[in-house]
């Protein structure tokens, strides 16, 4: 079961396609690549809702998962990562009424042993640079699911430290 770590950039992207009525429209549409949610994320975004609604393909079953710092993260740049493209309220209500393959991550201390899994630097550019605990969450979350899944990012840093650790992919 593959499972999508949305960041806190794609998830604005995710959910102005989500909320689009001439887009995703609410997963009954496709997700396509945005400012910050790349081609492949889109697939694999559109790779689980489809794994739901069908039984054929159950093997693959998925979730797209979105830790509780994209959220804070989010509401904390909203103008800036929303622009106006939904509302609040909205965005609480698919809270309140997620689908089926939409799950918002526990964060609790069963996530600290994969947070020391993820590497504390990177580089870049011959360059070493920290990851931040606040970038090192959705590696974390990702490996909490086990190896294998993705994680969604425009983040520089979680991307070049996707080309060195190979137990998470990153998009």
């Amino acid at each position: 079961m593959i499972r999508i770590i949305l960041d806190a950039c794609v998830l604005g992207d995710f959910f102005s396609q989500y909320f689009d009525a001439s887009r995703a429209s609410r997963g009954q549409a496709r997700f396509t690549t945005d400012t910050f949610l790349s081609t492949q994320a889109a697939n694999e975004i559109n790779k689980i809702i489809e794994s739901h609604r069908s039984d054929r393909d159950r093997a693959i079953l998925g979730k797209v998962v979105i830790p509780p710092l994209a959220l804070i993260e989010l509401v904390r740049k909203w103008d800036e990562m929303v622009k106006e493209r939904f509302s609040p309220q909205v965005l609480k209500a698919a809270i309140q009424q997620q689908p089926d393959w939409l799950n918002i991550a526990s964060w609790d201390s069963d996530l600290l042993p994969y947070f020391l899994q993820v590497p504390n630097s990177v580089f870049i550019d011959g360059v070493c640079k920290s990851i931040e605990w606040t970038d090192a969450v959705y590696p974390a979350t990702a490996l909490s699911y086990g190896e294998g899944n993705v994680v969604a990012t425009s983040d520089k840093r979680l991307i070049a430290l996707g080309q060195a650790y190979t137990k998470v992919k990153f998009y």
